[in-house]
C-alpha cells in the first residue's frame, strides 16, 4: 500500500526493535486468549436454560403455565410447578391419558421434559411429554436469549413435522422493580383465593391484569364485566388490564388506577410491597380507602 501524500513511510524496525516485539508477540497471544475464555465463559453462564420458564397457549397467546428446569447429570429435566387453569377446568388436574406410572398422577409437580443433552447451542436427544394428549415427542430446546427458549417437538415419519413453541424466562421481580411477578389476590373480607395478575413494567409504570379467576359454579365459566365503562364493557374479565399508571414514589407505586370488574368503578390505588412475597393494594375513594394483600406465586 503506497503512503499518502502527507504521510511519511513507515522506517523498518531496527534488530533490537524486532527482538522486542517477537518478545511481546506471545504475551500479546496469552492476553488475548485469556479476554476470549472469559467471554466465552460469561457467554456459557448466560445461557443457561435452568430456570423457572413461562409457557403460552398457543392460539390465544394467554399465559399457560410455569416449568421448572434443572440440569441433573449433563441432562435437562422439567417438572410443571404451575399451571393457569380456567375455572370449568378444575384445580388441580390429573393426567388421565399419561402413560406407565404418570397415568392418573397430578400434573402439576409432574416431570414431564427429560434427557435433553448439551449439543453446541442447542440441548437435543430429549423427551416431552403432552399431559393433555398423553403423546410423548421427541424434542430439541435453544436459547433465542437469555431469556427467550424455543423448544421443538417431532412427530410423524422420520419426525419430518414438527412445532415449535416459544417460553420466556420467569423473572419474580425485574430489576429495579420488584413488584413485577405473578400475584395471588385474596378477599380482604373472606380471606380466599380471588385471582392471579400478572403484573409488569413499562416505561416506568407498572400495570396487571388478570390470568385466572376462581369462581363458584353458579358465576358462570368466563365472565365478561358487564358493568365496565368504555371498551371494556363486555369485555372478557380473563385477559383485562385492571390496574395501570402506577409510578415509583420512595419505597411505594403511587397515582395508578385499578378497576374492580365486579362493579365496573375504578379508583385511585397506591401499591408497595411488605417482604418480596407480600404486596399490599390500597384503592381510595374520597376519605377513605381498602387494603388487600396479594401473594406471589413462586
Amino acid at each position: 500500500m503506497r503512503p499518502e501524500a502527507n504521510q511519511q513511510p513507515e522506517a523498518p524496525l531496527e534488530a533490537d526493535d524486532r527482538r522486542q516485539a517477537d518478545a511481546q508477540w506471545p504475551c500479546r497471544k496469552v492476553v488475548a486468549s485469556f479476554v476470549l475464555l472469559l467471554f466465552a465463559a460469561g457467554t456459557a453462564i448466560a445461557q443457561s436454560a435452568a430456570g423457572l420458564w413461562q409457557t403460552f397457549h398457543e392460539e390465544t397467546g394467554k399465559p399457560l403455565s410455569l416449568i421448572r428446569i434443572e440440569e441433573k447429570n449433563g441432562s435437562l429435566e422439567g417438572d410443571v410447578a404451575k399451571i393457569f387453569l380456567q375455572p370449568w377446568e378444575g384445580e388441580d388436574p390429573i393426567c388421565m391419558k399419561c402413560p406407565g406410572t404418570r397415568k392418573d398422577k397430578k400434573v402439576i409437580g409432574m416431570e414431564f421434559m427429560w434427557d435433553f443433552k448439551r449439543d453446541g447451542s442447542n440441548w437435543s436427544g430429549g423427551k416431552i411429554l403432552d399431559p393433555a394428549s398423553g403423546e410423548v415427542y421427541d424434542s430439541n430446546l435453544w436459547l433465542d436469549n437469555d431469556s427467550t427458549m424455543k423448544v421443538r417437538g417431532y412427530t410423524g415419519p422420520l419426525n419430518l413435522v414438527y412445532r415449535t413453541q416459544t417460553w420466556l424466562r420467569h423473572k419474580a421481580g425485574a430489576p429495579g422493580n420488584p413488584a413485577t411477578g405473578i400475584w395471588k389476590t385474596i378477599d380482604d373480607k373472606s380471606g380466599k383465593t380471588k385471582s392471579v395478575v400478572e403484573i409488569t413494567e413499562s416505561k416506568g409504570k407498572i400495570s396487571g391484569k388478570i390470568l385466572k379467576i376462581y369462581l363458584q359454579p353458579w358465576e358462570g365459566e368466563n365472565p365478561v364485566c358487564l358493568k365496565c365503562p368504555g371498551s371494556k364493557k363486555d369485555a372478557k374479565i380473563v385477559g383485562m388490564t385492571i390496574l395501570w399508571g402506577f409510578k415509583k414514589d420512595g419505597n411505594k407505586w403511587a397515582d395508578g388506577s385499578i378497576l374492580d370488574p365486579g362493579n365496573g368503578k375504578t379508583y385511585s390505588s397506591s401499591v408497595w410491597l411488605e417482604g418480596a412475597n407480600t404486596l399490599k393494594i390500597r384503592g381510595y375513594w374520597g376519605p377513605f380507602f381498602r387494603t388487600q394483600t396479594w401473594k406471589r406465586i413462586e
